[in-house]
């Protein structure tokens, strides 16, 4: 099996991109819900993120307030690494059991979305890495559009993340996604079709 990790900027298309390889038959990761569903109470995770950050990043249900620590984190670096690395052992310790999964069902592509993956050394565990991309102002006016996200925030997590080049050095792979939906599901079909072929050598 070839595991793609599948990663790229804020607005950059990536889901969507994910979402089209699952449809052309990949198995799909997406390890941003993956996340979510592991801090549900009553884990271990969530109970180790309150001991870090405190009870008041708690909403009334029990459930970790994502909106409050993610903007504590986005603007603390610090703060960020502290959940990091809280969060990222233990993700990745189930995107690999996932992975293994796939094997065994005999899937020749598995996809795992992951927005920090280079970030957190992930690709080292992938065979590949694809990013997507787009021209600033495209992602901007994208978040604005589906989001609600003002021009400014957009901005400010843009200029946080990893850049483009960076993530691009680490690329097998490099999705423009300014194109039409029909397009790029046209461009992921082919891309799909060469992995499956290099799965296939893999033998």
């Amino acid at each position: 099996m070839l595991v793609i990790g599948l990663t790229g900027g804020i607005g950059s298309g990536k889901t969507t991109v994910g979402e089209v390889l699952k449809e052309m038959g990949a198995a799909y990761l997406n390890a941003d819900l993956l996340g979510h569903e592991m801090i549900r109470p009553p884990s271990n995770l969530l109970q180790e993120i309150v001991s870090a950050f405190g009870r008041h990043y708690l909403l009334p249900s029990g459930e970790l307030d994502r909106k409050k620590l993610g903007e504590k984190v986005f603007r603390d670096k610090e703060a960020l690494e502290s959940l990091n690395r809280i969060m990222h052992p233990a993700m990745l310790r189930a995107v690999k059991k996932k992975i293994s999964e796939w094997k065994s069902a005999g899937y020749k592509v598995g996809v795992v979305e992951a927005a920090a993956l280079i970030e957190a050394k992930w690709d080292e565990a992938m065979d590949e890495v694809w990013v997507t991309t787009a021209p600033r102002e495209t992602i901007i006016e994208r978040l604005r559009r589906n989001k609600g996200i003002s021009r400014e925030e957009i901005i400010s997590r843009m200029d946080s993340q990893l850049s483009d080049s960076e993530r691009q050095k680490k690329a097998a792979v490099v999705i423009d996604t300014s194109c039409s939906l029909a397009d790029l599901k046209k461009r992921v079909a082919e891309l799909y079709r060469e992995a499956l072929d290099r799965a296939a050598s893999r033998h």
